[in-house]
C-alpha cells in the first residue's frame, strides 16, 4: 500500500477513536444530566455509535481504497444509519428477547441509560409517569413489576412508537444519500437492504 494512502487511513482511524472517545464521555455523564435533550442524544449517537460502527468504517475503507471521490454523501449515509441503528438497539434493549439479544432487558434501566425511549416517556407522560421513569433509572435495581410499568409507560405515552418512527425516518434519509453515492448499483442495493435490516432485526 502506498505510504500516502496508509497515512490517510491512519489519520481516519485516529479520528474515529477520538470522536468515539468524546461520545463515550458524554454517554458516561448523561445518566446524571437531567437536561439531556433529543438533539443532545442524537449528537451522542453520532459521535459514539455512528462514527465507530458505520460511518467511520465506511470512511476508513474509502480512505485506504485510494479513491479521489468526494465522500460527503457516504459520510451522511453512515451517520444517519448509525443513529437509526442505535435507536433500534435501545428499543431491543428494553423490548427485545434476552435469549436473542444476549443481555438483560433491565440493564439499560438499571444503568440509568438515557435513551430516546426514556426521554420521550418523560416528555410525553403525566407528572406521575415522568417521576416514575426518573426514579426507575436512578434506582439501580428495578423489580420485575417496576420494569413492566416502565415498559407500559413507554407504550402508553407513545414513546416506543416515536422511537420506532424516528429510526425509520433516519434510515429513509440515509438511503437518499446512498442513492447519490457513485458506485456499483448492485452493491448499493444490497447496502440499502442491509439498512432496512438494521431496524428490523431482533438481536
Amino acid at each position: 500500500m502506498p505510504q500516502e494512502i496508509a497515512l490517510k487511513g491512519e489519520k481516519e482511524l485516529c479520528n474515529i477513536f477520538e470522536v468515539t472517545g468524546h461520545g463515550q464521555l458524554i454517554d458516561v455523564f448523561s445518566a446524571e444530566n437531567d437536561s439531556l435533550s433529543e438533539p443532545d442524544l442524537i449528537k451522542l449517537h453520532l459521535w459514539k455509535t455512528a462514527r465507530y460502527t458505520i460511518e467511520g468504517p465506511l470512511m476508513l475503507g474509502a480512505a485506504i481504497s485510494g479513491t479521489s471521490e468526494k465522500l460527503n454523501d457516504l459520510s451522511h449515509f453512515g451517520n444517519l444509519l448509525g443513529v437509526a441503528f442505535q435507536l433500534h438497539d435501545d428499543i431491543l434493549g428494553i423490548f427485545g428477547d434476552e435469549k436473542k439479544t444476549g443481555k438483560s432487558i433491565k440493564s439499560d434501566i438499571n444503568e440509568g441509560k438515557k435513551t430516546m425511549l426514556v426521554l420521550k416517556a418523560i416528555e410525553f407522560g403525566s407528572d406521575e409517569q415522568a417521576d416514575f421513569i426518573r426514579r426507575s433509572i436512578r434506582s439501580g435495581s428495578v423489580t420485575d413489576a417496576e420494569f413492566d410499568r416502565v415498559k407500559k409507560i413507554m407504550v402508553d405515552t407513545g414513546s416506543l412508537d416515536y422511537s420506532r418512527k424516528l429510526a425509520d425516518r433516519f434510515v429513509e434519509r440515509a438511503k437518499k444519500y446512498l442513492g447519490r453515492v457513485r458506485g456499483n448499483e448492485e452493491i448499493k442495493s444490497v447496502i440499502g437492504e442491509f439498512s432496512d435490516y438494521l431496524i428490523s432485526r431482533d438481536s
